[in-house]
């Protein structure tokens, strides 16, 4: 990333072509995570509109980016959501006659329900409508994204995403307390160190049970019980990640 954002600043025209063609592929991948995330609701259809705003997203707001103070997907976050939010926003208010026939439909049925106190099913929504329930799932799929990306103006998404975007400084102390995890858990000893990961998942977010552990090292339960206790007592007594529990 260093080298790319070095193109983008010299002098050298072929350079800074290079840089925004690198930016592009290695935020490819966040791009149509932010898709899949955000607006699946619309993917099949709009799904390589929504990827070209997201790279124009990218290259608009490139000059700014600096890799001392945040990550590709903390800073381009708030931009690319922007440029897509803005125009499913601009789509919906443009749906055809039958997909707005279908939301008011269901709005209506989900009023009626909400006034009886009744949280209702997609049979209890088919049956009111006389709409098929596939129908009806689409169309909770459609006014659940709309709700979710309509915007009346963009000073209105501005101030939404600027509630929930972190900052620099608040990027670089998160990235820090990793370091400072990750130092500490390496401080354990290899099979420790993958037990206590594994508990906890550390490695890929999903927890694993003590037997499940133990029958995947080959040792008792009560080894797996033992190994994570006395990790943990070693983690309490390092100093630095005393230091960050405390501040």
């Amino acid at each position: 990333m260093n080298e790319i954002m070095s193109a983008y600043h010299s002098n050298d025209n072929s350079r800074i072509s290079w840089a925004k063609i690198a930016m592009i592929e290695e935020a490819s991948g966040f791009i149509g995570h932010m898709i899949k995330k955000h607006f699946s609701a619309f993917s099949e259809e709009y799904y390589w509109d929504l990827f070209a705003l997201g790279k124009i997203a990218v290259l608009e707001s490139m000059a700014g980016f600096n890799v001392e103070k945040g990550t590709l997907t903390t800073y381009f976050t708030t931009r690319i959501l922007h440029n897509m939010s803005y125009y499913v926003n601009t789509e919906t208010n443009k749906s055809s006659a039958y997909y707005s026939a279908n939301m008011n439909k269901v709005r209506s049925a989900l009023t009626h329900f909400d006034e009886l106190m009744i949280h209702p099913t997609a049979m209890n929504l088919s049956e009111y409508t006389g709409m098929s329930i596939r129908r009806i799932q689409t169309t909770l799929e459609l006014l659940n994204a709309v709700n979710e990306c309509r915007f009346d103006t963009n000073a209105e998404l501005d101030a939404l995403m600027s509630q929930h975007a972190i900052s620099a400084e608040e990027e670089y102390l998160k990235q820090e307390e990793h370091q400072i995890l990750f130092n500490a858990l390496n401080k354990l000893n290899k099979q420790d160190r993958y037990i206590l990961c594994q508990r906890y998942g550390l490695i890929d977010g999903q927890e694993k049970s003590l037997p499940v552990i133990a029958q995947e090292l080959h040792i008792s339960p009560y080894k797996v019980k033992s190994s994570i206790e006395n990790s943990i007592e070693q983690l309490k007594n390092d100093p630095e990640l005393y230091h960050i529990a405390s501040c």
